[in-house]
């Protein structure tokens, strides 16, 4: 750190003396970029939401000249209505269910990763992340293909061993199994920080008083680990409550309808009722913040405070017997999670038939044909979306950045007024479904006599937007742990704020800068509920190619696009790993 420190000064003194400023001119210099800010944030974040709830009170479609119209309840009717409520219902049961699951399997997973003594605790850590990085319709489709009730390859296996059991994944325990699954890494994600950081004091003074392990676990760990766990039960529950992906693609084979699907559909089959899916969405909305805030209070002016100055070394419980049979779950889970997409995918992918009539036709070498995979990959319509992903990925990756260091250090580094509002507003997508975000860019733009809509500048605007909240999240929780005594010794050599931010806390920031924006490129990348109202013929992206070629039955292609779609989230992964190291 010092080191560091040296060789930024040394570079500003050689520099050219700044020309000296009044103190009103250096408060305009950090006054007019902190409003552009304000401004920028206003855009992304408040403007579409307010146009949404105006739309939801009107009776008229979005164009120019005319976003207003008349004013109505009606569209809030839609809710109450037999549809409505029974979306309502199914929502609630898939993501109490679902979320449930999806905590239980990321905790316990934690768990083992973190405070156990587990065999490989290195490939528990990778496994309880790796779901991440397969998207979530890709997972839904790919079990489409494993749990079908007609000709899933599972359920050809249960016939093939004479076993009278049929698997079906159109119902609502098949769309809270999948769920679950491509969920739970979320929960791991808070839980095993947690975990990693809480001193073992109290846990041991319980063991020494004669508790048994699975009870200092149930008294003592989860409470003290209340507050991560409470994030990411709330995280993991609106997550899947907003789910619109794995909904669709497997509500649609039985038939069930949730309020994310609901709004879809409202929004897409003739005749479209534009105003009923805003009414709808913002109700989604509303539910979602009364969840967020509700979270709030319960931790508000509690303490849960394990890290002090004192040194420790998290605790290990010995399994004993239990850790082979623990590793095998996590291996059955990596199996479910990964393995058995993946594999459905390749079949799909590279058979010249699509559905085999038993489970040994799967094997069958004489199905084995590339023609689907290579036709598919190198057609004209996938390198479109596909430049067209990374394109709107890589800028929403940059501008994105920029967004989220300009954020951290006005709300962290000044003392602005309205700062704290800001960062309100930084955190106010965490509440907003993604489907509901590309509703009310959908809205906005479509008012707005400005060419944006129609290009991929709406959707980087999307991107940037949905994702404040992680990129923000990450720079500004390292900006915390960066002293502000570096940036004031900058100061005090002669530097302003611009040249202390650009030699000293930059460079501090760059292991995080990188992560947020290799984040936001494969979230982007990934990203289907946002972009499936915003894009055109000419800006469509893989996510909605992949998605639109499943609405129209090819399932050849659906599979050789999503096994594409993986290996590319993969490698971009793995690249972004390897330069992360020496950062």
């Amino acid at each position: 750190m010092t080191a560091q420190l040296t060789v930024d000064t040394t570079a500003m003194r050689a520099a050219e003396p700044a020309t000296p400023r009044g103190p009103k001119d250096k408060i305009w210099l950090l006054r007019a970029p902190y409003l552009i800010l304000f401004a920028v944030m206003a855009i992304l974040v408040v403007v579409p939401m307010v146009v949404l709830l105006v739309a939801s009170f009107t009776d008229s479609a979005p164009r120019p000249g005319d976003a207003i119209g008349n004013f109505t309840l009606d569209n809030y009717a839609a809710i109450f209505s037999a549809r409505g409520l029974s979306a309502a219902g199914n929502s609630a049961i898939i993501a109490f269910f679902a979320g449930s699951l999806a905590m239980i399997l990321g905790t316990a997973m934690a768990w083992l990763a973190a405070r156990s003594d587990v065999p490989g605790r290195s490939i528990v850590s990778i496994a309880g992340i790796i779901p991440l990085f397969i998207s979530a319709f890709v997972g839904a489709m790919a079990w489409s293909l494993i749990a079908s009730p007609q000709a899933g390859y599972i359920n050809l296996f249960f016939d093939w061993i004479g076993w009278d059991v049929t698997l079906n994944v159109y119902s609502l325990p098949g769309i809270i199994f999948v769920q679950a699954i491509y969920y739970s890494p979320y929960a791991f994600i808070f839980v095993f920080g947690a975990l990693r950081l809480m001193n073992p004091e109290m846990e041991e003074a319980a063991l020494i008083h004669g508790a048994r392990q699975r009870h200092v676990v149930r008294f003592v760990t989860l409470p003290i680990i209340r507050p991560a766990l409470l994030g990411a039960a709330v995280l993991t529950f609106a997550l899947v409550l907003e789910d619109f992906p794995i909904q669709t693609i497997l509500g649609a084979g039985g038939g069930i309808e949730t309020l994310p699907t609901m709004v879809y559909s409202l929004m897409t089959v003739a005749p479209s009722q534009m105003n009923q899916a805003s009414a709808l969405g913002m109700t989604l909305l509303v539910i979602l913040v009364a969840i967020i805030v509700f979270q709030r209070m319960l931790l508000k002016n509690k303490s849960y405070t394990t890290v002090s100055g004192k040194g420790f070394k998290p605790s290990v419980v010995k399994l004993g017997k239990w850790r082979w049979p623990a590793f095998g779950l996590v291996a059955l889970y990596l199996i479910i999670a990964v393995v058995l997409p993946i594999l459905a995918l390749a079949k799909a992918a590279f058979s010249g038939a699509l559905y085999v009539e038993s489970f040994t036709d799967i094997f069958d070498p004489s199905t084995f044909s590339t023609d689907v995979f290579v036709d598919t990959v190198t057609s004209g319509a996938f390198l479109d979306a596909l430049n067209n992903s990374f394109v709107a990925g890589i800028a929403a990756a940059i501008f994105g950045v920029i967004l989220y260091v300009a954020l951290a250090y006005f709300i962290q580094r000044t003392q602005m007024k309205g700062r704290r509002l800001l960062e309100q507003l930084a955190t106010a997508p965490v509440a907003i479904p993604a489907l509901i975000m590309g509703l009310a860019f959908f809205w906005t733009w479509a008012v707005v006599p400005l060419p944006v809509y129609g290009t991929l500048i709406i959707l980087v605007l999307a991107y940037i937007a949905r994702l404040i909240p992680q990129g923000y999240g990450g720079i500004s929780g390292t900006m915390q742990q960066i002293d502000g005594d570096l940036e004031a010794a900058a100061k005090v050599a002669g530097a302003g704020n611009l040249r202390a931010l650009t030699y000293v806390t930059l460079p501090l920031l760059r292991t995080s800068i990188i992560s947020a924006g290799l984040l936001v490129l494969i979230l982007s990348l990934r990203e289907l509920s946002s972009s499936i109202f915003l894009y055109t013929s000419q800006t469509r992206v893989l996510s909605v190619l992949v998605f639109g070629q499943w609405e129209n039955g090819q399932w050849d292609k659906v599979a050789a696009m999503s096994l594409a779609y993986s290996a590319i989230l993969l490698v971009i992964t793995i690249i972004g790993g390897k330069w992360l190291k020496p950062a």
